[in-house]
């Protein structure tokens, strides 16, 4: 995702996911201070994570980091009819991307957007 460091971004992260460790691809948030990530169920879901990581451009390729990424606070559990959110701290994040660490139960699905500012 390309976009203009300041300007407000908005990015769906994972679209109706629920198997484990499915992984969003890396979303550029150099320049924001202020972001959040929402984890929405879709349908019943009565157990499972979302996780969001952190890493860093290579400097070797200039592409985000290809490794283990590393968690940013702690994972969010959706359920049935609700929204988790993690505002993450102000810091100076490169990437980050969603990350479904434990599947979603129940029958339903979970969509994950990120709100940048």
């Amino acid at each position: 995702m390309i976009s203009t460091p300041g300007a407000p971004l908005r990015a769906t992260m994972l679209s109706a996911v629920s198997a484990d460790e499915t992984f969003s691809r890396p979303i550029d948030v150099r320049g924001y201070t202020h972001i959040a990530v929402y984890a929405i169920a879709n349908g019943t879901v009565s157990s499972g994570a979302v996780t969001i990581n952190e890493a860093c451009v290579d400097p070797a390729t200039d592409l985000p980091y290809s490794g283990t990424w590393v968690a940013v606070g702690s994972a969010i559990s959706p359920s049935t009819g609700t929204v988790g959110v993690a505002h993450l701290t102000v810091a100076a994040y490169s990437h980050l991307q969603a990350r479904v660490s434990t599947a979603i139960g129940g029958g339903g699905s979970v969509t994950v957007v990120l709100v940048a500012s």
